[in-house]
């Protein structure tokens, strides 16, 4: 996630557009690829992806439902990280001596695949959970501790804007909701 080896000419890692300071997403508008491109849109936050249903529509676009097919997708992104191939990314992480400790100590040999790869990634953004907020305590207390420009953004979210009709994550994290929609599960 880390590993800028991972992008064809060794600039950008996953972790250059989903950034642990900004929620494991981006803080400007449209993302910058291996060239310095822009992307076409902002990189979406990766926390709790692995919470909620089978059914996630993942991306934006939501062009992608399972994990371990959308953590390769940017590696062989034209724009975003620009590999050619799986195959390349596999011939890569193969050379790179690192990880043949990393993958005998995670798999009890030093094979290199896509589908390890691909675990590992979808391993790791699973873990990205978030659920000690300020939103998150709001909605299991009775008296929210939300801020009034806080408050503001959670109506435009479920009311105004309706995000939740995609977003939904009450239900997914176990809220308590309070007269909030009810949602089926975390969808990103």
């Amino acid at each position: 996630f880390y590993d800028t080896h991972l992008s064809v000419n060794n600039t950008i890692s996953c972790a250059s557009c989903h950034k642990q300071a900004y929620g494991f997403g981006d803080n400007v508008a449209l993302s910058a690829g291996f060239e310095n491109n822009k992307t076409i849109r902002n990189s979406i936050a990766i926390q709790n992806l692995a919470i909620g249903n089978s059914t996630a529509k993942l991306f934006w676009d939501g062009r992608e439902q399972l994990l371990s097919n959308m953590v390769l997708q940017p590696l062989v992104n034209h724009v975003e990280m620009g590999m050619s191939s799986i195959n390349d990314v596999v011939t890569r992480v193969s050379s790179l001596p690192y990880y043949e400790t990393l993958f005998a100590s995670a798999y009890g040999d030093n094979n290199v695949s896509n589908v390890r790869i691909s675990l590992a990634l979808q391993t790791f953004v699973s873990e990205l959970v978030s659920n000690n907020t300020r939103f998150d305590m709001s909605t299991q207390q009775a008296n929210g501790t939300l801020n009034s420009i806080e408050e503001y953004g959670k109506n435009l979210f479920f009311s105004k804007y309706n995000c939740n009709s995609c977003h939904q994550i009450q239900s997914a994290l176990g809220y308590q909701t309070g007269g909030l929609n009810g949602g089926e599960g975390f969808v990103n």
